[in-house]
Order: C-alpha cells, then sequence, then structure tokens
C-alpha cells in the first residue's frame, strides 16, 4: 500500500534523525532555503546539515546538552492520495508506537504553519541505552502532493529549555514556490 508505505519512510527517516550523534563544529545559520519549496531559519548557535543526512531534508541540532542534542528536522514525502490532516491524527498516533518504543501522544491540534493549515502532534517516546524519555512536536503541512513534517525534539527533562527556539523556527517558515 502506497498510503502506509509514506508513512513508515516517514516515521523511519523521523527515527532515525531524532537518533544522529552531533558533535560537528557550530554555526550560526541564516535563513535556509530548500530547493524542495521551503524556507527555514534555525536557531543561531545550532549546527545545520542539508539533503540527505538520513533521510532529512534539513537537520539542525543544538549543542549537545545532558548527553543529547535537541533538533529540528524536516521529512518530506509524497502524500497518499486521499490524504487529509484528519487522518494523519488518527493514523500517525496508530503507527508510532510501532517505530518508537513506549510512544505516548501527548495532545494534537490545528493551528498554520508558514500560513497553511497545519496538525501538531506533541508525544513522548523512550530512546537509547539506559532508555532515556525524549519529547517531540511534529508540525505536518501537506501542498502540492507532499507531506512535510518539522520535527523538534528534546530530552523530556529540559524540553522546556528549547520551546522558545522552537517556536522561533517554526514561525521562521515561509513556503518558497
Amino acid at each position: 500500500m502506497k498510503s502506509n508505505r509514506s508513512l513508515r519512510v516517514l516515521l523511519w527517516s523521523m527515527l532515525v534523525t531524532a537518533i544522529l550523534p552531533v558533535g560537528a563544529k557550530l554555526s550560526a545559520p541564516k535563513a535556509v532555503q530548500s530547493a524542495k519549496g521551503y524556507s527555514i531559519t534555525p536557531p543561531a548557535g545550532w549546527t545545520m546539515h542539508q539533503n540527505g543526512i538520513m533521510g532529512a531534508d534539513m537537520f539542525v541540532a543544538a549543542p549537545p546538552a545532558k548527553g543529547y542534542a535537541a533538533n529540528i528536522n524536516v521529512v518530506i514525502v509524497p502524500a497518499a492520495p486521499g490524504e487529509t490532516l484528519e487522518k494523519d491524527a488518527v493514523k500517525i498516533p496508530q503507527m508510532m508506537p510501532r517505530v518508537l518504543s513506549g510512544y505516548k501522544k501527548l495532545s494534537h491540534s490545528y493551528g498554520t504553519l508558514g500560513g497553511l493549515r497545519a496538525l501538531t502532534i506533541t508525544a513522548n517516546h523512550k530512546m537509547g541505552t539506559p532508555p532515556r524519555l525524549l519529547w517531540m512536536k511534529q508540525v505536518l503541512v501537506l501542498r502540492k502532493g507532499q507531506a512535510y513534517v518539522f520535527t523538534c525534539t528534546a530530552l523530556h527533562e529540559n524540553h522546556a529549555d528549547y520551546r522558545g527556539a522552537f517556536e522561533t523556527a517554526l514561525k521562521s517558515v515561509r513556503w518558497t514556490n
């Protein structure tokens, strides 16, 4: 099924980018324009990677704190025929426990991202050895036959420290074509 394949690719990409170790030199990123139709301004002082790190179109990470680098990644996959945000609000939380250990949806809501209607899901899941509790916020937009997922991830214990950086980056999103 194409719908399930796209969702599995999307979920796998989010999983892999959430655990990517970060040890590169820090830079002060400016607005980044993707060839895939959006721009985003990452938080200053975070390390930027583009094009293909473990399936993400864009990946930006904070300096590690408490052994983990909070991060934002963007994954873009073809939208399934008939896919809607309402269907995704049901499907994503049903599939995530198969991909992420200890997945627990905390909330979902609808709003906008870059002026387009968006679905936001917040959740916790466990990762690593020993398992650590992570917090993530996913913002999904369906646009021009593509599903754009912006995922913000941090340790649950200090995710509040990154909320301002996450929100500022998400508010900077613009659609470029």
